[in-house]
């Protein structure tokens, strides 16, 4: 008797568990892949070690000029080199209280991958890099 309560507790919580929704024909779809429905905001992937992807508050030149200069940097960097960088993630960029604009990012290479901060001045009306930090 025992047994058959487990079962359909066990059953129970893994067909109706938190995280899912139902399309229109009632597959179940975990939530961080379905597509944001009206008046919600959009879900970006998360990295596991610099946490959620995507512009964050930083404003949208700031973070194209971010994206452009690391993946320059993919090739220029000796270290980046070194490993094979072939993908930049970057994350949510924030104002920092001098004015800043920081972004942290994963290089990421076949085999390793190197995390860092990139810091971003706009300078005569334009982005610049204020300080590149590698952490091996």
């Amino acid at each position: 008797m025992f047994y058959r309560f487990l079962i359909v507790v066990m059953f129970g919580f893994f067909t109706a568990g938190a995280g899912y929704s139902q399309n229109d024909s009632g597959e179940s779809i975990p939530d961080a892949v379905r597509r944001p429905q009206r008046g919600e905001s959009p879900r970006f992937p998360s990295d596991f070690v610099i946490g959620a992807l995507g512009r964050g508050q930083a404003p949208e030149p700031a973070y194209r000029f971010a994206m452009q200069f690391l993946t320059e940097k993919l090739e220029q960097e000796p270290v980046l080199r070194a490993i094979g960088a072939r993908q930049v993630r970057l994350g949510g960029g924030r104002e920092e209280p001098d004015g800043c604009i920081s972004f942290l990012f994963r290089c990421i290479g076949r085999e390793k991958s190197i995390t860092g901060e990139l810091y971003l001045r706009w300078i005569d009306n334009s982005w610049e890099s204020d300080d590149f930090i590698l952490e091996e």
